[in-house]
């Protein structure tokens, strides 16, 4: 690869503040980390994430699909099509086409890509369908919560009907129990488990643990759910069954896998945005949700 090619992928910036990425492709595996006292995360450039908190031991609030053993969080790990990740869709309500955010799971072609990767911050800005998408994550300084910020712009000449949706896969919590459900009151997608134990002693031992994972949205959407295999039906994540309908069911997970799947349907002039502001983790009980999100 010569060294122009190389400028044209790759390129500091803010003085070396930030590095960015401008191909979702070419380094599929390129990732950055953010971390604090409590938690560290992981996220790729396409969108596939791992995040561990200490309480005081690694915990996991996002899992995969399936039981996985414990492990140490890997650089350049393999990922597949339900890894653990965070995406946005975005659906044209007047022609039905979609996008993710910020490339994984649809995969679809964009007319910009950039992943900009700094000391405090993940940012990613693309274009497609005419509009452009900005998207933050952060953390705070001391506590186990992601901060997620997601903007959208309209670039065309014309008004817009869109739909965003949020799908944060929270995975196989615990074979003992687990399922989720959208709070109007905490404005929040809840996700409840119970640590797995065997012996009556780990009963004990795992009370103090935090077993609820949440999403809490600044705005309240119009619509929700949160089994995963009613969002991604028949369709697959590429092109979920749940985005073909006007609006999402408003289901519960019931020892079902659960996601944190929000939606928003907004009308956009022209050059016009709408901004939304998002806070994920794990927390002990609505107390602590309500304390964070306040």
């Amino acid at each position: 690869m010569s060294l122009s090619s190389v400028s044209e992928l790759l390129s500091p910036a803010q003085n070396g503040e930030r590095y960015k990425l401008f191909s979702p492709t070419a380094m599929p595996k390129a990732a950055g980390f953010l971390w604090n006292k409590k938690m560290m995360l992981q996220v790729t450039c396409r969108g596939y994430a791992v995040a561990q908190h200490m309480q005081p031991e690694p915990s996991k609030y996002a899992h995969a699909p399936l039981v996985e053993g414990k492990t140490f969080m890997l650089p350049e790990q393999p990922y597949y099509v339900n890894h653990p990740g965070r995406f946005f869709y975005i659906k044209d309500e007047e022609t039905g086409k979609i996008i993710s955010v910020p490339y994984e799971p649809v995969r679809s072609e964009l007319d910009k890509f950039e992943f900009s990767v700094g000391k405090h911050d993940l940012q990613w800005e693309l274009e497609a369908l005419e509009v452009r998408v900005r998207l933050r994550c952060s953390l705070p300084v001391d506590a186990a919560i992601e901060l997620w910020q997601f903007s959208i712009e309209n670039l065309s000449s014309r008004t817009r009907r869109l739909s965003v949706y949020s799908y944060f896969p929270i995975g196989y919590m615990s074979w003992m129990n687990h399922g989720a459900s959208y709070r109007p009151d905490l404005t929040a997608v809840v996700a409840t488990s119970v640590t797995a134990y065997q012996k009556l002693d780990d009963y004990f031992k795992n009370k103090h643990l935090k077993d609820i994972t949440f999403f809490a949205c600044e705005r309240a959407p119009d619509a929700w759910e949160t089994r995963q295999d009613a969002f991604e039906g028949e369709g697959g994540l590429h092109n979920p069954s749940a985005l073909a309908d006007e609006c999402l069911k408003g289901g519960d997970a019931l020892y079902e896998l659960p996601i944190a799947s929000v939606q928003y349907r907004i009308t956009l002039e022209e050059s016009a945005q709408e901004s939304y502001r998002f806070l994920f983790g794990p927390a002990f009980d609505e107390k602590e949700i309500k304390n964070l999100t306040n």
